[in-house]
């Protein structure tokens, strides 16, 4: 599984702050991107590929390696404010249940609406961690970073600049075109 370490400045209250993205082959991917448009965007790799214990970090996953996110988010609570996961999968449910009470940092599950089971593996993260926003992206599978970048940037955009202050403005949850 790959993983791709880097480092981005964000909205929030900590500026050029670790952003460390698991389970995406290529760093460039359009979907991380996005995500860092208008933001300095430096790789991991310069500056050793993790966090300093001084620093906050965000961490953005994407399928099976939102397992993999959640037990670094829970080994380093002190300094991982909040986590992305993108399109989890079950094992990320069975990890979210074993590390719940370890996981402090905002958590923001993104489900298809053309994904059932990804829905039933959003909700139960949900349900166990504390700290768990669900968005539904409208007309979206699996696969949601390529098929629609744009709402998955601009929710993850927010998310990580408002953490526990972040709404999703739709009455249902769902992102729509």
């Amino acid at each position: 599984m790959d993983t791709t370490a880097t480092t981005t400045s964000t909205d929030g209250t900590s500026a050029n702050a670790p952003l460390l993205c698991f389970g995406f082959a290529d760093a460039a991917s359009p979907i991380l991107k996005q995500i860092a448009e208008e933001r300095s965007l430096v790789s991991g790799h310069e500056s050793g590929g993790f966090p300093t214990p001084a620093a906050t970090s965000a961490l953005i996953a994407k399928g099976e390696a939102c397992a993999e996110a959640l037990s670094f988010a829970a080994q380093y609570a002190d300094i991982v404010e909040s986590v992305v996961l993108i399109s989890p999968d079950a094992s990320a449910a069975q990890r979210a249940s074993e590390i719940a009470g370890d996981c402090k940092a905002q958590v923001l599950a993104l489900a298809g609406t053309r994904d059932a089971d990804g829905g039933i593996v959003a909700t139960a993260l949900k349900k166990t961690l504390p700290a768990c926003h669900l968005v539904y992206v409208f007309d979206a599978g699996n696969n949601m970073d390529a098929e629609r970048p744009d709402a998955v940037a601009k929710v993850a955009r927010d998310f990580l600049a408002r953490r526990a202050n972040f709404l999703v403005s739709n009455a249902d949850g769902r992102l729509t075109p």
